[in-house]
């Protein structure tokens, strides 16, 4: 659960930094602790400032906890951020229009109590380290925000690689990003993935709690969600689904729950996808069914591709 609400509130966090009203060599010291400051309440950033390297301000020795009762806590070798973000987040009159990141090393580390398992925990952990780069960049004039990329390098041979734009995003104070929360849509996303034990490890758990009976036959009840999701899959339309899109999902149902492949996903929609394709259904609830659901599909197109790789 934790692993799942880290990336919220770092994002959280980082929004901030691209959000607030903004001269070129920030202080490094002062980012972080407002950085620090700007986490969801029950998160803590610590850590050993490190100056600037390259334009980024790093911080060594990273921790990230979530409370006095949490036993897991986040640590990684170092975090490094750059760009106007930056000192918008300290107040300067700049536009917040870019900010890059990579944090490297990042490993969960479990904190029982017990010396002997915490001793074996720590071991472990340095096995599975992480490393992230993201690079953000905003357009004030063309209310335009841009995920120009993000790649996580996960252990074993997984990885993540995302781009994407909304538009309709106003980040220039906090009164303008709240009202972006009701204006921005999607209008492009790109996702190329490499599973390779990276379902199992991180989705599977989450999934099979919320959707597996605690008694019983649980494979039963897994092949009978499978078939019905193959069933959903069928029977999305076209043109926004087309069908080389829904037998490629097809066939990451079939191999769950082991999928090991490359999955790659274009999602375009150029007139945007956001909360106001929602409006229409303010008055008579949330759609029940693919064809009530249909206009909000209009002038979207998504194409997925799965290419099934042997697992390592």
């Amino acid at each position: 659960m934790i692993g799942r609400l880290l990336p919220l509130g770092l994002a959280a966090a980082l929004a901030s930094a691209l959000a607030l009203p903004a001269a070129a060599e920030p202080d490094c010291g002062a980012v972080w602790g407002a950085l620090a400051a700007e986490l969801p309440t029950g998160i803590s950033l610590s850590g050993r400032p490190s100056g600037s390297q390259d334009g980024f301000c790093v911080l060594g020795g990273v921790e990230i906890s979530f409370g006095a009762q949490a036993t897991s806590l986040f640590v990684a070798d170092r975090l490094m951020l750059k760009g106007p973000a930056l000192e918008a987040l300290l107040g300067a009159d700049v536009a917040p229009s870019a900010l890059e990141g990579r944090i490297d090393g990042l490993r969960v580390l479990v904190r029982t109590g017990y010396a002997s398992f915490d001793y074996a925990a720590l071991a472990q952990s340095r096995l599975a380290r992480t490393s992230a780069s993201l690079l953000m960049t905003w357009d004030e004039k063309a209310r335009l925000l841009r995920l120009d990329r993000m790649h996580v390098d996960l252990p074993g041979n997984n990885a993540i690689y995302m781009a994407g734009e909304m538009t309709g995003v106003d980040l220039g104070s906090r009164a303008a990003i709240q009202t972006s929360a009701a204006s921005f849509a999607l209008t492009r996303l790109d996702l190329d993935a490499r599973l390779h034990g990276l379902f199992e490890w991180y989705l599977l758990p989450a999934l099979a709690g919320a959707l597996l009976p605690a008694d019983g036959d649980a494979e039963a009840a897994a092949q009978a969600l499978k078939s019905e999701a193959k069933a959903f899959l069928a029977a999305l339309p076209e043109p926004a689904f087309p069908a080389a899109t829904r037998d490629a999902a097809a066939r990451i149902v079939d191999e769950l729950p082991n999928p090991s492949g490359r999955v790659k996903l274009a999602f375009r929609a150029p007139d945007g996808f956001g909360p106001v394709r929602f409006a229409r259904y303010a008055l008579t609830g949330l759609p029940r069914s693919l064809a009530e659901a249909g206009p909000l599909f209009q002038g979207i197109t998504l194409d997925l591709t799965w290419t099934h790789e042997d697992a390592e």
